[in-house]
C-alpha cells in the first residue's frame, strides 16, 4: 500500500513538472523585449498570425494555472496520470518551440525579422504550435477523469482554435530556399539538382551524348567521345 501510494505521488510530482516547464516556457515567450505591435511591417504576411497567438498566451497561462491547482487538490491516481502525460508532454514541448522563436524574431536586430522566423521556425510555423498546444490542452481537461475546466475556458480555446485557424499560413508552404529572377529577355538556365544539364540556346543543332556516331555522305564515320 505503501508502495503504490508512493509511486502515484511519483506520477503526480512527474505531472507537476511538465506543467511547471510548459508555464515557464509561455511566461518567458509573453516577456519578450519590445512590443509585438512594433514588428508588424517587418513581419509582413507573418504578423496576422504573430499577433494571434502572442494574443491567446494569456488565456493558456491561465487555462494551465487553473489546471495546475486544480490537478493537485484532485490528487489523480496512476491511471489518470498516465492518461495525461503524453499530451501534457507535447504540449510542454510546442511551448518551448513558441518561446524560442518568439525570443529570436521579436526583439531588433539587424537580420530581418522574416529571415530570422525562417531560420528559426525550421517548419514549425507559430501558429500550428499554438494550435497543437490548444488540441492537447482541450484533449487532458476533456478527460472523463478530469473535468476540472469550466465552460467558460472550455469554449475560449475552442474558439482561439477557430480563430487560429481562418488567419493566412505565416510563411507559404513552398518556402523555398531557392529564388530566381530573370529580368531580361534572354534565356535563363537553372539547373539545382546533381545531374548533367545541356542548354542550347541558339540557333544551331545540339548534340548529346556520351558516344556518338555520325555519317555524311561517302565519307567514313567518325566518332565524337567525351
Amino acid at each position: 500500500m505503501a508502495g503504490s501510494i508512493k509511486m502515484q505521488r511519483s506520477e503526480v510530482a512527474e505531472i507537476s513538472s511538465l506543467m511547471d516547464q510548459a508555464l515557464i516556457g509561455i511566461q518567458s515567450a509573453r516577456k519578450i523585449p519590445g512590443n509585438i505591435d512594433d514588428a508588424a511591417a517587418d513581419l509582413n504576411q507573418a504578423f496576422p498570425a504573430f499577433q494571434k497567438v502572442a494574443n491567446t498566451l494569456p488565456l493558456i497561462q491561465e487555462t494551465l494555472e487553473n489546471f495546475r491547482e486544480n490537478i493537485l487538490k484532485f490528487n489523480p491516481d496512476k491511471k489518470t496520470c498516465q492518461d495525461i502525460k503524453p499530451d501534457l508532454e507535447i504540449f510542454k514541448n510546442k511551448a518551448i518551440r513558441l518561446k524560442e522563436i518568439f525570443h529570436e524574431v521579436i526583439p531588433e536586430a539587424e537580420t530581418s525579422r522574416m529571415r530570422r522566423y525562417r531560420k528559426a521556425a525550421k517548419g514549425d510555423l507559430v501558429e500550428d504550435l499554438m494550435k497543437q498546444m490548444i488540441k492537447h490542452i482541450l484533449y487532458i481537461l476533456k478527460l472523463p477523469a478530469i473535468k476540472l475546466a469550466s465552460q467558460e475556458y472550455l469554449r475560449n480555446l475552442d474558439k482561439a482554435f477557430k480563430d487560429l485557424s481562418k488567419i493566412p499560413r505565416s510563411l507559404p508552404d513552398d518556402d523555398s530556399p531557392f529564388s530566381f529572377h530573370n529580368y531580361g529577355a534572354g534565356s535563363q538556365n537553372i539547373h539545382t539538382g546533381s545531374g548533367t544539364q545541356n542548354n542550347n540556346n541558339g540557333s544551331g543543332c545540339q548534340f548529346i551524348g556520351s558516344k556518338q556516331d555520325f555519317q555524311f555522305g561517302s565519307t567514313p564515320p567518325f566518332q565524337l567521345a567525351k
